[in-house]
């Protein structure tokens, strides 16, 4: 699997090597890139793979966030982990921008050159897709943690023995009260109590 698969699985830990493999061979062509600043044709190619190296380091600070929320995360809502879970979701959405950004701009390079292939297009379209919607399913989740005062959630629980056309025959639910990015309540009742 390729490391943007691994990440988008939820799987940090799969994706660093190939992460920092990419950053280890960025890092040394922009140390080797002055070589190409004396000839104009081609004196874009420093700053071209200097927007590669920040790319790949934007990666792994995104790797590292999701490694640090996959293993804290629920301790950090539950409030057994001081961790700050808002922070690392805003530091996530911020970091998905500043790829979108640098991807977008090395497009534009590559497509200046006459270098981009309708494929690549194609998959800078779907990147930039996947990129936009995970930022607004991240701004939705850090308005909800982050809203003053307390926040109720309401969580149904299906018996799907008793089919319905929802999915199953709801029996019982849970009010979640949340307050500053953490559970503070959870009541779990009968559906025949009111």
């Amino acid at each position: 699997k390729s490391a943007a698969t691994q990440l988008s699985s939820f799987e940090p830990e799969a994706a660093s090597q190939s992460i920092d493999q990419a950053q280890t061979t960025a890092t040394g062509l922009y140390n080797r890139a002055d070589i190409f600043s004396f000839v104009p044709i081609l004196n874009q190619i420093p700053e071209t793979i200097s927007k590669v190296v920040k790319l790949t380091a934007t990666i792994r600070d995104i790797n590292e966030t999701l490694k640090q929320i996959k293993s804290s995360g629920l301790g950090m809502v539950l409030g057994s982990d001081n961790g700050d879970i808002v922070g690392l979701l805003k530091r996530l959405r911020n970091n998905i921008t500043t790829v979108n950004n640098i991807a977008g701009d090395l497009r534009n390079v590559a497509s200046g050159r006459g270098m981009l292939s309708a494929e690549n297009s194609a998959q800078y379209v779907d990147f930039n897709l996947k990129s936009s919607k995970a930022t607004e399913g991240l701004d939705a989740l850090i308005s909800l943690l982050s809203q003053p005062g307390d926040t109720h959630l309401l969580a149904v629980f299906e018996n799907h023995s008793e089919i319905r056309p929802s999915g199953g025959f709801v029996g019982s639910y849970a009010d979640i009260t949340i307050n500053n990015g953490r559970v503070k309540d959870i009541n779990v009742d009968d559906i025949y109590r009111p």
